[in-house]
């Protein structure tokens, strides 16, 4: 019969469990943030200008400013 370690404590498992779940919101999470809030901006093509918050116009706004109406 082999004898078997039992280990007490009960921050053990959160301590290993800690450096995985810090690299995966690092590396996979963050990202996936900043990709989504990046396609929700308006940047010119060579990335050089500070990004716009791209809105819908008020029906108002189309109405009284397009030259076809």
């Amino acid at each position: 019969m082999q004898k078997r370690s039992i280990f007490g404590g009960r921050l053990l498992p959160y301590a290993l469990l800690a450096p995985q779940l810090a690299v995966t919101l690092v590396f996979f999470y963050w990202p996936a943030s900043q990709a989504v809030w990046q396609s929700f901006l308006l940047e010119d093509a060579f990335g050089l200008g500070s990004g716009s918050r791209i809105t819908r116009p008020s029906s108002a706004s189309r109405t009284t400013t397009s030259p076809l109406w």
